[in-house]
Parts: C-alpha cells; structure tokens; sequence
C-alpha cells in the first residue's frame, strides 16, 4: 500500500448542530444493537478500580451513547455495585456538547437519571491524538466514528466520496486510514488502564464489495457539476469536494495484530455483520411509503455527510450560495432515492475488541 501524499487537513466528524443528528442518526443507532453485547462482555471483564472511567470516543450528540453507556455502567455495577463511575464523551471541538448534556440531564434514558454516583464530562479534541491521561481509562467505545480521517490526500479532492474513487486514489485513502487507525489505537494504549478494554465498531462493505451508499454520492458528484455549469457554483469549489470518511474492511481493523499484540494492545474479540440489515428499507417494504423513506435516506445524509461536504465546498461567495447550494442539492438526493428506491443504507458493519496487557 503506498505512503499517505502531502494531504489536506479534514474536519473530520462534524455534524449538523441543534440535536439534529440525535434525530436522524438511525443506522447508526440499528447498528449499535450489534455490538452491545461485545460491549457488555468487555465490561464484565475490566479491573474494578475505584473510580471508574468509561469513555465515548465519537460521542456526536448522544443520543446513540445512551443505551452503550447504560451497558457498560451495569456491567461495572454488576460486580461493584457502589463504585464511582464518570462517563466522558469526546467529540471534535466544534460538536454540539449543547445537545450532548441536555440530554443526558432530561432523558429517561440517560445514565445521569437511571444510575447513582454516575458523573459526566466531556473532551473537545481530536480522538487521533491521547485525549486523557495515562493508564486513567478502564472501558473504550466508539461506533462509526473511526471512519473520519484526519486528513486528504490531495489527490482525492473532487471526487466527493471514497465510493466514488478511482483505485489509484482510493489507494492513497486507505493509506492514510491505515495511519490514522494505528494512531487512534496508539493513543488508547496510552489511555488505558492495565486490564482495560476497548470496543471499536465500524461501517464499511464487504471485503471487495461496494458501498450501498454509492449512488447518493454519485448524485451529490452530478449535482455539484451541475451547479457550476449552470454559474451557481465556482470551478474551483467543485474541485475541492471531498467528505473525508473511509469506510472501514474487517481485515483493516484487525491488520496491526496480525502479527500478535501491538502498542501493548491486544485483539481479543472481532467480528463482522456483512448483511446487517437496512431499517429504512425494510420499513418501506412494509408499508410503501415511498415519502417516507427519502425523508429516511435524506435525513442520514444529512446528518452524517453534508455538514463536512458543505465545509470542503468552503469559502462560498455569499449566504445565498450557500444556502442554495445546500437546497439543491438536498432536493436532488430526494429526487433520486423517489426515482429509483433501493437499499441505501444496507452497509455491513465490523466490529473489534481490544485489551491492554
């Protein structure tokens, strides 16, 4: 695989702010379901030290943090049923901790209401680089959010999306994902305790396979074209397109312990869902709401995509681009998920567990 280019710095993991991702993160929130019992085997097995910390690596707005944090605080408690516990969320600096700790103070569903001698905090900082003190951190999560890259090669700018590069370029991209996840796991090593265990789940296709998601990138790509032939975009914006998001393969994931421990880190579980199924889709083969799903399908990019599409696009030439921008190319995304349904968001998932010796 070839050495990562001179690259350009991504904003890597932002999302539409005022909870919006807390409403429409939904396969992301199916896709959980499939790890909480992995979780719930690493919790039962971390060291008891008083107190203890468990971390949310990729936090978002939290929504999908509830349920994760409920498991891994009971299986804690299942063994000290006293001890301290604080739960600290990470996220980019720019993330809407707002809507973070508004829900952890009002949900039923929080851990904050459900669990005494439960504390929450939260990081504002990259999860590549140590976020925490050493050896301070006895449980690790992530969902979905290994998928961000710290940075571009350049080569890939223009094409909008992984699953619509070229192979050379996407070359270059998993070259630099696979940077990127020694230095997420490196710096873990670092965080956790002796014991300590870390839950990592990802998206990406199938060993080979191609991206469900494909053709909504593609329409974003001709959009985008579009709207620079028609003199509402310029060139040059087109021609930094890029959402920085690798989708991760299994073999990735498990590639720095094919050879045993690595950084102090070993793998202890893994496993792979290559069918997971498309909550979306199957609703739609029920009741034909054909409105509906591109409301679904339109609401996932929307919170997980444009907002780093749109920063890329950066700097518009006034307000009004970039709103109109925005409207076109959302009405286009309707457009072809109602011209032509299928399963957008059938994306198999990936899961690892490591321990730190």
């Amino acid at each position: 695989m070839p050495e990562p280019s001179q690259s350009v710095t991504s904003a890597a993991g932002l999302m539409q702010g005022g909870g919006f991702y807390n409403r429409h993160g939904w396969m992301q929130a199916a896709g959980i379901t499939a790890a909480l019992p992995a979780l719930a085997r690493a919790a039962a097995a971390v060291p008891i030290n008083s107190p203890i910390t468990i971390v949310d690596y990729g936090s978002s707005q939290g929504r999908n943090s509830l349920r994760p944090m409920q498991i891994a605080i009971e299986g804690v408690r299942a063994r000290a049923m006293n001890v301290p516990i604080t739960v600290i969320h990470v996220d980019q600096p720019g993330n809407d901790f707002s809507s973070l700790f508004t829900l952890l103070n009002s949900s039923p569903d929080s851990y904050l209401q459900i669990h005494s001698a439960t504390y929450a905090a939260a990081v504002g900082r990259s999860f590549f680089e140590p976020v925490l003190p050493p050896a301070s951190v006895t449980l690790g999560w992530s969902s979905f959010a290994v998928m961000w890259l710290t940075s571009t090669p350049p080569e890939a700018l223009g094409h909008v999306s992984a699953a619509l590069a070229p192979p050379d370029v996407l070359s270059r991209l998993r070259a630099q994902g696979a940077a990127d996840w020694r230095r997420f796991l490196a710096a873990r090593a670092s965080e956790l305790h002796p014991g300590g265990r870390l839950v990592v789940l990802a998206a990406g296709p199938a060993e080979q396979g191609r991206a469900s998601t494909g053709p909504l990138m593609r329409t974003l790509a001709t959009t985008l074209r579009q709207l620079v032939a028609d003199g509402r975009l310029s060139e040059a914006a087109c021609k930094r397109a890029f959402i920085p998001t690798l989708p991760r393969l299994g073999t990735e994931l498990r590639a720095p312990f094919a050879e045993g421990a690595w950084a102090g880190l070993t793998l202890e579980e893994q496993e792979d869902w290559p069918d997971f199924p498309d909550l979306a889709w199957e609703r739609y083969r029920q009741d034909g709401d054909l409105a509906a799903l591109a409301e679904a399908y339109l609401g996932f990019v929307q919170a997980t995509f444009l907002p780093s599409l749109l920063y890329s696009l950066e700097p518009f030439n006034s307000t009004s681009e970039r709103q109109s921008t925005i409207d076109t190319l959302e009405a286009a995304i309707r457009s072809a998920i109602q011209a032509d349904p299928r399963p957008f968001a059938q994306i198999p998932l990936h899961l690892v567990t490591v321990r730190r010796a």
